[in-house]
């Protein structure tokens, strides 16, 4: 089994170390700072080997905001629209902002975690469905008194999604 386990990581590490042809786009959203853009790209570039490709800014869909306990995006409603819109020749879009994105908490059965009222409207760093080409990430709820380490947040909150 150790054997095994070995195995499967070499083959991990080779797979991420080795260029791939993948495409990643980036779609920055309303006002994120360019310094975050970058450093995601650089990030996703480094750790995947992917190519990557920024998008011109658009505004967050007017259709995934929700004021329910208070002003916010669901995430999974940009994610739907996000891999609507993108182009057969990109592999994956992660989107990027810094305003406040949620969604809907569920238990192993799929239904609402309790109470609901808590659970329905769950705010999150990011969300990305496995097997999907598509995620969202927002700066909104990560906290830090440094850059770096605010980068730091970022780049893992990325890379977890992708």
């Amino acid at each position: 089994m150790k054997f095994f386990a070995i195995i499967i990581s070499a083959l991990f590490i080779m797979g991420c170390s080795q260029k791939s042809t993948k495409k990643v786009l980036i779609q920055p959203y309303g006002d994120i700072e360019q310094s975050f853009v970058d450093e995601a790209k650089k990030s996703i570039e480094k750790t995947f080997g992917f190519n990557v490709y920024i998008a011109p800014r658009l505004e967050l869909p007017i259709s995934s905001f929700v004021s329910v306990k208070t002003p916010r995006y669901r995430a999974d409603s940009i994610l739907d629209i996000q891999k609507k819109n993108k182009a057969d020749t990109i592999d994956f879009i992660i989107g990027l902002t810094r305003m406040d994105i949620a969604t809907t908490k569920h238990d192993n059965d799929g239904n609402v975690l309790k109470p609901v009222s808590r659970y329905a409207d769950w705010g999150v760093f990011g969300l990305g469905y496995r097997p999907g080409p598509s995620c969202i990430v927002s700066t909104h709820r990560i906290k830090s008194v440094t850059k770096t380490k605010f980068n730091e947040r970022l780049k893992k909150i990325c890379m977890h999604e992708i």
